[in-house]
């Protein structure tokens, strides 16, 4: 880690925003042939962010269907007038496309989900739950796996959050239709995705994000030139050795006021287990750091936290 902002500025390459091609210079037919297939291809696999965009598309029309009758099936509701000292809780769709090893759909999958922050504690519930691993556990899962050579199996459940006991009275509104969000926030969304098993992505892609709600020409700009790496580099991903001996390396390294428009530092930090990364991030922090020592140890507080919980994960 670096002592000073003259240390940091020292002890790092300096980055040129000089363009080395002028974009003017580029022929928009030259890069039709090449682009036109592949851009076409990410814009089909956008998931749907309303119901009025799915219910143009036969398939998601048939995923909605099949979530309704497994719903019905189990009685999970009864249509019922509100009565007047109850509050009833929204709820829409949440759309998303499942694809096989080759990158081919498997299926289309549709959730119908309640807005739970509409509801009090104390009141609505009295516990919280939620059955979703970090992909670092995921991660380090295949890695153990690999090295022991112990078999994976994948599977999937159907409307999983049923199968729980529900002792509290619940009223939900039946699913209305949303606005469309702008294409900048789906495009954003798909990239947050990528990175998942992409952590070289998580720094160029975080900053993009930054810009999503009120985007301007040179921010979809980047963003489209992240996909156009993405499409030549679709071979890339991490990838799972078996060792005898596994240990855990991190490596974490944090900048100094680096955005230009809150001078906010930027955080990152990677571990490793056998061959391959488990857990990375890149985000910025909360508050201003007044020095790079400061911006630094916030850094080393934050993967000092990870580094603890993955021990306890291996143990």
């Amino acid at each position: 880690m670096s002592s000073t902002s003259e240390d940091y500025a020292s002890t790092h390459l300096r980055c040129s925003y000089r363009a080395k091609y002028h974009v003017k210079r580029l022929m928009h037919e030259a890069l039709l042939a090449v682009h036109h297939a592949y851009m076409v291809q990410v814009l089909q696999d956008f998931e749907p962010s309303t119901i009025d965009e799915a219910l143009g598309q036969p398939e998601w029309v048939h995923a909605m269907g099949e979530e309704l009758g497994a719903l019905t099936a189990q009685q999970t509701w009864e249509l019922v007038d509100l009565p007047e000292e109850k509050n009833a809780i929204g709820c829409k769709w949440v759309y998303k496309i499942k694809q096989n090893a080759d990158e081919t759909i498997a299926r289309y999958k549709t959730r119908l989900i309640v807005k739970g922050f509409a509801q009090q504690y104390g009141l609505d519930y009295d516990e919280t739950f939620s059955p979703v691993a970090k992909m670092a556990t995921i991660c380090t899962l295949v890695v153990m796996a690999t090295s022991n050579q112990w078999l994976l199996h994948q599977m999937d459940v159907k409307n999983a959050f049923l199968n729980g006991g529900l002792q509290e009275e619940v009223y939900m509104v039946q699913p209305p239709g949303y606005e469309s969000p702008q294409y900048p926030h789906r495009m954003a969304g798909s990239l947050i995705y990528l990175t998942l098993m992409r952590p070289h992505l998580s720094y160029s892609v975080g900053v993009v994000s930054q810009f999503m709600q009120a985007p301007q020409k040179p921010h979809l700009d980047a963003a489209r030139r992240i996909l156009r790496y993405v499409k030549f580099t679709i071979q890339f991903g991490l990838y799972y050795k078996a060792f005898d001996k596994i240990r855990l390396h991190g490596f974490t390294d944090a900048d100094w006021a680096g955005s230009i428009q809150d001078c906010r530092s930027t955080s990152g930090y990677a571990f490793s287990l056998g061959s391959a990364a488990i857990s990375w991030a890149s985000k910025k922090q909360l508050t201003v750091a007044l020095s790079s020592i400061e911006a630094d140890y916030r850094e080393a507080t934050i993967v000092t936290c990870e580094c603890v919980w993955l021990r306890v994960l291996l143990e």
